[in-house]
Formats: C-alpha cells, sequence, structure tokens
C-alpha cells in the first residue's frame, strides 16, 4: 500500500444537529466544525484505507442554522463557549474520536466511527473531483445515531425540547497528488 497526503489545511469537517420536541422552534440547530483533526490515506490499486482523529476539544460550534444558512450571530460567544464544554463533558466524554474508512474503488466506503463509549458502522457513498494541484477532492455525507455511539439523550431545560438522535456529518478531504507527502 502507498500513502497518500492528505492536505489537512483544505479538509473539512462539519457536524450539524437538529432540536425536536414541542419547543423545539425556540432552541438552536447547531452546524459543528471538526479542527485540528489528523489522518491518513493509504491506497493499494482500488482498494484504500482512511484513518483519522478528531480531538473533542477542537469541536468548534460555529452557529445556529436557520433556512438551511448558518447565522453567525444567533448565538452569544459565552454560549457558545457553553455549547462546546457541554460537548466535551458532557455528551462525547473523551478525549477523541476516530473514524476509520475502508473502500475498494472511488464511490464506497465502511465508514466506523469509534467515540469514547460507543461504535457505530454505516456505508459512505463518495465523490471524487480532481483538483487544479493533481490532487483530488473526496465528499461524502452520513448520518450517525448520537445513542449508538453512546451518547446520553441530550435535552432542554424541563425537556421541552431535545438534540435529535441522528446528526448529519458532512466531509470534504483533499487528497495531495500522488507521491506527495502528507502534511
Amino acid at each position: 500500500m502507498s500513502k497518500r497526503g492528505l492536505d489537512l489545511q483544505a479538509s473539512t469537517v462539519t457536524i450539524r444537529t437538529r432540536a425536536t420536541g414541542l419547543l423545539a422552534r425556540f432552541a438552536h440547530d447547531l452546524e459543528i466544525t471538526a479542527e485540528g483533526f489528523e489522518g491518513s490515506v493509504q491506497i493499494d490499486g482500488d482498494r484504500w484505507v482512511t484513518d483519522l482523529q478528531f480531538p473533542v476539544r477542537r469541536l468548534r460550534t460555529i452557529g445556529s442554522l436557520r433556512d438551511g444558512r448558518v447565522d453567525f450571530s444567533a448565538i452569544s460567544a459565552s454560549d457558545l463557549a457553553e455549547i462546546e464544554r457541554k460537548i466535551r463533558d458532557e455528551v462525547l466524554r473523551g478525549p477523541e474520536v476516530t473514524v476509520h474508512v475502508e473502500g475498494a474503488g472511488p464511490s464506497r466506503g465502511q465508514l466506523r466511527v469509534t467515540a469514547p463509549e460507543g461504535e457505530q458502522q454505516v456505508s459512505v457513498l463518495l465523490s471524487l473531483s480532481e483538483r487544479p494541484d493533481g490532487g483530488q477532492l473526496v465528499n461524502g455525507k452520513v448520518e450517525l445515531s448520537l445513542r449508538k455511539l453512546g451518547v446520553p439523550a441530550i435535552k432542554g431545560p424541563l425537556g421541552a425540547f431535545k438534540v435529535s438522535d441522528e446528526i448529519e456529518v458532512e466531509f470534504k478531504f483533499a487528497l495531495a497528488a500522488a507521491g506527495e507527502a502528507a502534511d
């Protein structure tokens, strides 16, 4: 297997949560980004393996989702900090989340997400496009279950709303041109 570089500066992982329940319209649907992650890609012909590590302390709440767009000003700085503290200390309760993906061909893979208190495996569809620098961009989207990842139900005051068990994870990974070293 040969190792392909992963351009971490040009790669993104975005997590979206949704509030449900009687008073969900008063809660925030959130967009969260993963910063400071590391990873590697190994390729052998059509077969490939990707391993990624996401530090929980580097998950950043970007803003509130409104009509499919991020509202960067809807949540105060102190509330953003409190949301991130809760993600770190109450929701994920551990140092990192790891992702292992294996595939045979460019358009499909088996993804395994391991959180501090649970694990989930799902199939993922991928799209591949060429980058101007000779590398490739891999795009995908997957829905994960918080419950399967060992995350307890997240509820608002007096149970007025809760965070949906299903979260959406969208990713864009920039692979360096063949033969370029990893970052």
